[in-house]
């Protein structure tokens, strides 16, 4: 059934250059010129049919070179949080260099940081790094007490030896967020 709104969204665009590939994988070929006209209809689509569309947009490359743009497409799609549906690899910095990490290396980084700490603790992280750290405006997001979110981040630092407070501390968590959020 997505199949039909997908290709609608392709068609849209301009571009006769799409197809299917295994794995549920679409692949749509645009001119540079009109990828950041059309990408409201990528965001569209992946907000209707979030979390099952996943819209992963390749750097441009010439004709020639498109298996760059579409591993950097894949890169785009794999450097995702669950709750994401989109995202450019334009726009990427730290996945990009997560995205070469080795499987082993990401296992054995995960089990030191981010394995430890319960999927709530995780959510409440990902919120307080979203929001620049800040308690005030996570205890909003969150609708927690600011002691509730301190007692969290206590928790999580005695859990991990980690302390989301401290920028050092904080960056380590925030890697293995990101890289779980690749796997």
């Amino acid at each position: 059934m997505i199949e039909k709104y997908i290709y609608q969204a392709f068609e849209s665009t301009g571009s006769k250059l799409y197809t299917f590939n295994y794995a549920n994988e679409y692949i749509l070929l645009m001119e540079a010129e009109k990828v950041d006209k059309c990408l409201y209809i990528f965001e569209q689509l992946g907000q209707k049919y979030s979390p099952i569309i996943k819209i992963g947009v390749g750097r441009v490359a010439e004709l020639s070179h498109q298996h760059n743009s579409y591993q950097s497409a894949k890169l785009a799609v794999e450097s995702l949080f669950a709750d994401e549906y989109i995202a450019v690899f334009d726009s990427l910095d730290l996945e990009i260099l997560l995205g070469n990490v080795g499987q082993e290396t990401k296992q054995l980084y995960l089990q030191k940081t981010i394995e430890k700490i319960s999927e709530k603790d995780r959510k409440i992280l990902k919120t307080y790094f979203s929001l620049n750290m800040s308690l005030k405006d996570s205890c909003e997001q969150l609708y927690l007490h600011k002691n509730t979110l301190q007692y969290r981040l206590d928790k999580i630092w005695k859990e991990t030896g980690y302390n989301p407070r401290e920028f050092k501390d904080a960056t380590v968590l925030y890697v293995g967020l990101k890289m779980l959020g690749n796997q």
